[in-house]
């Protein structure tokens, strides 16, 4: 006897059993493949959604807010370059300035003073020869506004009391100044003009002041030009 005779029950359902997983085999060969489609957010693809609960109700985005326009006036402002830093105080030195630079100023400066100088002295000159008199007797007239000693002269003279000593003899001969006694020191002299001496240096001041090289400048621009010098030869 054989087994399938003492088993038919058995071997029908190995048969159905078998069928069965055949025609699954082909119905599962026969099924389309799922095709991969591209999400359109990617960040979806790289996070995937939460199931949403029952009962849960959808999330709902808030509208982006535009980026304001920018301001030409703020893009300008930004562009434009910082102004150059102003000294607060004018005697600042000009560390921005190269040595070469300062010397060349310092050189036209000097030039140009001694230029005046020049000038100026021409100036005297030529009116003290009209008056008989030499260019250091015309300064030494000039700077005697009252009674002062041969050093007080020198000094406004800029030269040495000796040359102040030698030119003031020259006026006293002329008669056009005298030695009085200091007033508070016995041991010095004071130069005094006398009444010929005060005429002629009224003549002189009259006749300098006249096309003087500083005549092309106002009194405000020669005040002006007086305190730079001033400051310039302060100690």
């Amino acid at each position: 006897m054989s087994c399938s005779d003492a088993y038919p029950e058995a071997m029908a359902n190995t048969r159905d059993g078998a069928h069965g997983g055949e025609q699954a085999t082909r119905g599962e060969a026969a099924a389309p493949e799922p095709v991969a489609t591209e999400p359109e957010n990617p960040a979806e693809a790289r996070s995937p959604k939460a199931p949403v609960r029952p009962g849960t109700p959808p999330k709902v985005r808030a509208p982006k807010t535009p980026a304001p326009a920018a301001d030409p006036a703020a893009a300008h402002a930004s562009e434009t370059p910082a102004p150059a830093r102003t000294p607060a105080n004018p005697r600042e030195p000009r560390t921005a300035l190269s040595a070469e630079t300062l010397a060349e100023a310092e050189r036209r400066l000097c030039g140009l003073v001694n230029a005046l100088s020049r000038r100026i002295e021409g100036h005297v000159r030529e009116h003290a020869s009209a008056l008989g008199l030499t260019a250091p007797q015309a300064v030494a007239l000039r700077e005697l506004t009252g009674p002062m000693t041969l050093r007080e002269l020198a000094g406004r003279m800029s030269c040495e009391p000796s040359n102040a000593t030698f030119v003031s003899d020259r006026l006293e001969e002329q008669g056009l100044v005298e030695r009085r006694p200091h007033p508070s020191d016995r041991r010095a002299k004071q130069l005094v003009l006398t009444p010929k001496g005060a005429t002629l240096r009224d003549r002189l001041i009259a006749t300098l002041t006249r096309e003087s090289p500083l005549s092309r400048l106002s009194d405000r621009e020669q005040d002006t030009l007086q305190e730079l010098l001033l400051r310039a030869v302060a100690g």
